[in-house]
């Protein structure tokens, strides 16, 4: 099977890298961060957070949406992502929980470049994007995705051996949503 990065192509009159008609950047860790960091400064961790999220969601929907209409099922969709994850640099991801009737879905990361350096954050979860990531995934594979919420339990920056995120119906969760 040919990698990710095999197939990615460089658009050399657009200064793109682009797979499959997707355009794709490399960014390091650290702009990301430092661009949360700043975002959380100004609007607060909890909402900072959750406009980082955002960014994650519009990206994982995407992404799922572009292995659905490639004729993945859902889990093979998730599946996909969580394979194209490590090649593109966003650590390892483990689908640890998938169950469609209940609407949840449970991903645990190893290595997560944002945790990394985002350093230590006094016990808080801070691998935002992820979070958005997961839950894009989620919300674009389960009928009414829309009413779901998303959250990181555990991080590597607080210092945990993994980061673990959840996506369930938003009832589940309370205010752990982003908005619809």
């Amino acid at each position: 099977m040919v990698g990710l990065l095999e197939r990615m192509r460089r658009d050399a009159a657009r200064g793109a890298l682009v797979l499959d008609g997707t355009r794709y950047l490399v960014i390091r860790p650290e702009t990301v961060v430092t661009f949360q960091k700043r975002v959380e400064a100004v609007l607060g961790a909890a909402r900072g957070g959750d406009v980082v999220a955002e960014g994650g969601f519009e990206g994982g929907r995407l992404s799922t949406h572009r292995f659905l209409a490639a004729g993945f099922d859902a889990r093979g969709a998730a599946e996909a992502m969580s394979v194209m994850a490590p090649e593109i640099g966003w650590g390892r991801f483990e689908i640890t929980g998938y169950d469609p009737a209940a609407r949840r879905l449970e991903v645990v990361v190893y290595g997560s470049p944002f945790a990394e350096a985002y350093g230590p954050s006094a016990g808080a979860c801070v691998c935002h994007l992820i979070r958005g990531v997961v839950h894009g995934m989620a919300a674009a594979s389960f009928p009414g995705g829309e009413g779901l919420a998303a959250r990181e339990t555990e991080c590597t920056a607080a210092g945990a051996p993994a980061c673990r995120f959840v996506v369930e119906p938003r009832r589940a969760l309370g205010h752990w949503a982003l908005p619809d």
